[in-house]
């Protein structure tokens, strides 16, 4: 019972999560807030095209492992019948062809959840911008497209783009420059 009410709840709790997470940044400041929603609609495109994607390559793919399944066992059953009409040349193309579009199938998945990577990975690296504000402190190492320091850092950092430092920013590690 208590996983029927968590579908009913994650949603309601995501969804408010977000609201407010908009409302508040809508609040500090409108024109980044509008600039940050700004590339929404289309990750949302992208994903969801992926996501239909994903669904019929995956069940084409379970497809074509039950079409396997059942010519191995349909001749694994009938291998008496296949011996005794000598159709082992016959049976053996029928497999090669059944392996051969399993074998699309396959690659075809695999292209998918490559491209879902390349997405989340470009989104990742895209959209990194980490500041550590005025009294703020961050012990780790940092590796963000734009590093903005106002408070104080410990550990190494690799800005990709640009690295700003507040008068008030202290950043005590190394720090390396894509060159």
């Amino acid at each position: 019972a208590w996983f029927s009410c968590s579908g009913v709840f994650r949603p309601i709790e995501s969804g408010s999560k977000l609201v407010f997470c908009l409302v508040a940044m809508f609040l500090l400041d409108a024109r980044l807030a509008a600039l940050a929603v700004t590339p929404l609609p289309i990750m949302l495109y992208v994903l969801y095209r992926l996501r239909n994607s994903l669904r019929e390559a995956l069940a084409d793919q379970q497809a074509a492992i039950s079409e396997t399944n059942d010519m191995l066992e349909a001749t694994f059953s009938g291998i008496r019948i296949v011996k005794a009409f000598t159709a082992e040349e016959a049976q053996s193309r029928e497999l090669g062809s059944v392996l051969g579009r399993r074998a699309g199938v396959q690659l075809r998945v695999r292209r998918l959840f490559a491209a879902v990577q390349t997405v989340d990975t470009v989104a990742r690296r895209r959209g990194q911008l980490v500041v550590v504000g005025a009294g703020g402190f961050l012990e780790a190492d940092v590796h963000a497209r734009r590093l903005v320091v106002e408070g104080a850092v410990v550990g190494d950092i690799q800005p990709v783009e640009l690295l700003e430092v507040a008068a008030t920013g202290q950043i005590k590690g190394d720090i390396r420059a894509r060159g």
